[in-house]
């Protein structure tokens, strides 16, 4: 069963319950009067304080994202420089950093600038003491004893390539602009001797057999010309010609010529100040 609703009537100023005021007559218009005009003055106070509050409240939102727009506009603000600041300070760790970057690669330019020319100069200079094996055009002249032999009381000396011989040609085609010089496996540098020892010829204290190749590097025509003049090695001309001695000159197109293998021992020798 549900719940029993009661409803109330006003009846000459009494509120009673409905089957008690169905007991008499019934003042229908009066108590609609009283009923419309409570509730509408109920519905009034109620609307009233509804506006009220929807009014507070909405001047509450309103005021609220101002407020909170304006701090949030504040913080932006502080950010935003502080940032900028930031950007600025950075900008000139970077142009400082540029600037470093740069003096170390000039700096470097240069010392590989140096460098490199150091490293020709050593190239040069070790060309210049025979160090490394060189080719190039040039002539190539070869000396050999005699196929014959001495008739009776002749000098066999005669008959045999000596090492003044072999000097003189070599000093004629330094004259005549040699870049550099051999003889058989030996490379002629500034230490180098040629000499006789017990009937053979020593160059750079090796022992060499004939025949003898000298092989010079440099102007192949200068040479070939200043070796072919009358004036020029006579002694061995001369004695190629009456005793048999082999000489040949030649241009080459292209002559190699061995690196020094010796060492260099000076003993008095030093470095010295410019």
């Amino acid at each position: 069963m549900g719940e029993e609703k009661s409803c109330f009537f006003v009846r000459k100023g009494a509120v009673l319950p409905v089957h008690e005021a169905l007991k008499g007559p019934f003042p229908k218009v009066a108590a609609l009067r009283l009923s419309i005009g409570s509730w509408g003055l109920s519905l009034t106070v109620v609307l009233f304080v509804l506006g009220l509050f929807l009014s507070v409240q909405w001047r509450s939102e309103r005021d609220k994202p101002a407020s909170q727009d304006s701090r949030a506009g504040e913080i932006y603000g502080t950010t935003l420089k502080r940032l900028e600041e930031e950007q600025k300070s950075l900008k000139g760790n970077v142009a400082g950093l540029q600037k470093e970057v740069q003096s170390h690669q000039e700096l470097a330019g240069l010392s590989k600038q140096t460098m490199g020319e150091i490293s020709e100069e050593l190239r040069l200079q070790r060309i210049a003491a025979g160090l490394v094996p060189l080719k190039g055009p040039g002539v190539k002249i070869v000396l050999d004893d005699s196929k014959k032999l001495p008739g009776p009381g002749e000098n066999p000396n005669l008959y045999i390539i000596h090492d003044y011989q072999l000097r003189d040609v070599v000093n004629l085609l330094w004259h005549a602009g040699a870049e550099s010089i051999a003889i058989n496996t030996e490379r002629l540098v500034s230490t180098t001797s040629i000499y006789s020892s017990g009937g053979t010829i020593m160059v750079n204290s090796t022992r060499l057999s004939p025949p003898f190749a000298v092989q010079a590097v440099g102007d192949a025509d200068k040479m070939m010309d200043i070796m072919g003049q009358l004036s020029s090695l006579r002694t061995v001309k001369a004695q190629a010609e009456a005793y048999g001695l082999t000489l040949n000159l030649q241009k080459e197109k292209e002559l190699k010529v061995p690196a020094f293998l010796g060492s260099y021992a000076p003993k008095f020798l030093n470095v010295g100040r410019p």
